[in-house]
């Protein structure tokens, strides 16, 4: 290469490359990390590859048509009921379904 044959000639030229993609390789072989070193580097990192945290949201209706003036204290009612229920069958029990949702 410090004679410069390589440019000219195309066997050498297949030749060097050969050789340095068998350098590479063997570099590559080296350089594969134990499962030690990279739960090591994943810790370290952790906070780059954390994820958003998800929610689930429920919507309940409440037509005013149908609950008049008792509408707010209805809401208030489902509200405080919806903090203290855990379960979905509960939840999707309560308000009024619209009506491209009933069946």
């Amino acid at each position: 290469m410090a004679l410069g044959i390589d440019w000219d000639d195309t066997i050498i030229r297949r030749r060097v490359r050969q050789k340095m993609e068998f350098v590479v390789d063997d570099v590559v072989e080296l350089a594969e990390p134990t499962e030690a070193e990279l739960e090591t580097w994943i810790a370290e990192r952790a906070e780059s590859h954390a994820q958003p945290g998800r929610f689930t949201f429920w919507q309940v209706y409440l037509i005013a048509d149908r609950r008049g003036d008792a509408l707010q204290a209805d809401a208030e009612r489902l509200l405080a009921k919806l903090h203290s229920t855990t379960g979905a069958r509960t939840r999707e029990s309560l308000g009024t379904p619209p009506s491209w949702l009933r069946v």
